[in-house]
Formats: C-alpha cells, sequence, structure tokens
C-alpha cells in the first residue's frame, strides 16, 4: 500500500508540473502579442484646382504609430494615366524606414491635362510594405479639378 501511494505521488507531482508548465505557455500566447507595425497615412494637394497643363504638389506623410520599425514606400495611382502625371525627383526616396514615433513627408509633382471645360481625377496614394510590396497599410484618396483655360 505503501509504494501504491508513492507511485500516485510521484504521478500527481509530475501532472502538477505539466500542468504549471502549460498555464505558463498558455499565459505566453495571450499576453506576448508580437510586435505590431501600425501606421498612418496623410495626403493633400497643395492646390486640390489647377489649370490644364499646371503642376501642383501631392504632399504625403507616414507616421510609425506602431511599437516596431516600420520599412515603407509611398505609391500612387491614378485612374487616368493619359493625362495625369505623378513624378518625384528620385525614386529611391520614396522607400524609408520610421522607428515607432517617427514620421516622414515627400512632396510628389503632379500635374494634368484636360480636352473638357472641367474633368475630376482621383489620385489613391498608398503607404505600401517595403518588405511585401503587395501589402497595403494606408490607403488615402484625393480628388484633382483640373480646368481648361
Amino acid at each position: 500500500m505503501k509504494n501504491f501511494f508513492q507511485r500516485a505521488k510521484k504521478q500527481l507531482i509530475f501532472v502538477g508540473v505539466l500542468l504549471v508548465i502549460l498555464a505558463i505557455v498558455l499565459l505566453a500566447v495571450v499576453f506576448l502579442k508580437p510586435e505590431e507595425v501600425t501606421s498612418k497615412l496623410s495626403v493633400n494637394l497643395e492646390k486640390s484646382t489647377i489649370k490644364s497643363g499646371e503642376t501642383t504638389f501631392l504632399v504625403l506623410t507616414a507616421y510609425n504609430s506602431g511599437s516596431s520599425e516600420l520599412k515603407g514606400k509611398f505609391w500612387v495611382e491614378s485612374e487616368e494615366l493619359t493625362y495625369v502625371n505623378v513624378s518625384y525627383p528620385n525614386d529611391a526616396l520614396l522607400n524609408f524606414v520610421l522607428m515607432p514615433g517617427e514620421s516622414i513627408t515627400r512632396k510628389m509633382n503632379v500635374s494634368a491635362t484636360t480636352n473638357a471645360v472641367r474633368t475630376d481625377y482621383e489620385l489613391v496614394a498608398k503607404l505600401i510594405s517595403a518588405d511585401n510590396s503587395s501589402s497595403t497599410l494606408a490607403s488615402k484618396k484625393v480628388l484633382l479639378t483640373v480646368r481648361k483655360e
């Protein structure tokens, strides 16, 4: 009978240790979240209305509001590539790395033409991941009005 209780005691201690280890692992999984990369993007046009053939600036600002570094890239798309031209003097400078709390601003040239009296062009500015170009971290739309005068 004494051997039975000693074996049972050892088994209970073993099970207790396993339960404590399991509880520690579960708590670690629940409370230790991976570092998040979060960002904010602000976009505005210096002049939202221009004459056909004129140029304005699209001002893009990215802010790293996360807890780890952000490797990003600015990207701008237009619905009408024939009439809207978005450019930046050095495309390499559209890539950046931001530490938590840091921000970066870039001014891109936007020129547009129209054959109508007035045309509204939608520009979509995106902050994409430099590590995974298919991952959009933030996106904003602005409207550029072009008048023929």
